[in-house]
């Protein structure tokens, strides 16, 4: 059974970039751009958005685990294109988008794409994410996915 584009590593390669590109001061490192997208596909649940625009999967909170992990290669094949661009800050690797991949985003145009940006608009905004945040963030996820999973009790 082969995947939909909707499921896709294609998809997600195509939110990284919208993501990137929505950067306006500098760069972001991996950990901060998976999170970041799974805040914007999961926006409701984390109060962004008044719906998730991936859904309501029980198995939510999993996927990002899935994604961290993904994300190294997804970046790899963006800069095999050329749309993504590394840099080093104090041996921590950053990304950021470029002209070309700028050029692709513009052509990017249906609704998903258009609530996923305002959504990533908002969170770039509104959040400070930095290292403490991210960890605390990361923790409820897991958290949230121990829930539904049932290895914990719910409050």
């Amino acid at each position: 059974m082969s995947k939909s584009v909707i499921e896709s590593d294609f998809e997600y390669l195509l939110r990284i970039l919208l993501l990137l590109n929505e950067v306006r001061d500098g760069y972001l490192d991996k950990n901060r751009i998976c999170l970041i997208d799974f805040m914007a596909i999961y926006a409701k649940d984390f109060n962004l958005n008044e719906k998730n625009i991936n859904g309501y999967s029980p198995y939510r909170f999993g996927e990002y685990f899935a994604k961290k992990r993904n994300i190294p290669s997804v970046i790899k094949k963006l800069m095999g294109f050329q749309y993504v661009v590394a840099v080093k800050n104090n041996n921590d690797g950053k990304y950021g988008i470029t002209d070309k991949g700028k050029e692709l985003c513009k052509k990017i145009a249906n609704d998903y794409a258009d609530d996923y940006v305002a959504i990533v608009k908002l969170i770039l905004t509104e959040k400070r994410l930095d290292d403490k945040d991210v960890s605390l963030i990361e923790t409820d996820i897991k958290n949230k996915m121990y829930d539904m999973l049932g290895e914990r009790t719910h409050e």
